[in-house]
């Protein structure tokens, strides 16, 4: 059974690499054919919030690797976490 996945990220102070990667962001996570796959920027562009399902935590964490934030460490720090949505 699936579980469904919170990635929580917050990005370094990098303007120029972010907006080199910010279309290869979107489009990895529109495209990546995920379960209920939902998310977007926080309104202050700190950085987002991304509502998916996956297997289990290992399996999310392979797909966030893919990330084109994760992959040119554009990130201060991020959290997956399991989501119990009531």
């Amino acid at each position: 059974m699936s579980q469904r996945i919170a990635y929580v990220y917050f990005m370094d102070d990098k303007p120029q690499q972010i907006a080199e990667q910010i279309a290869a962001h979107i489009d990895y996570w529109k495209t990546a054919e995920l379960s209920n796959y939902e998310g977007g920027p926080f309104s202050d562009h700190s950085g987002g919030l991304i509502l998916f399902d996956a297997e289990d935590l290992e399996n999310a964490q392979q797909i966030v690797e893919q990330d084109p934030f994760q992959k040119y460490q554009l990130l201060h720090c991020h959290r997956l976490k399991v989501w119990l949505p009531e």
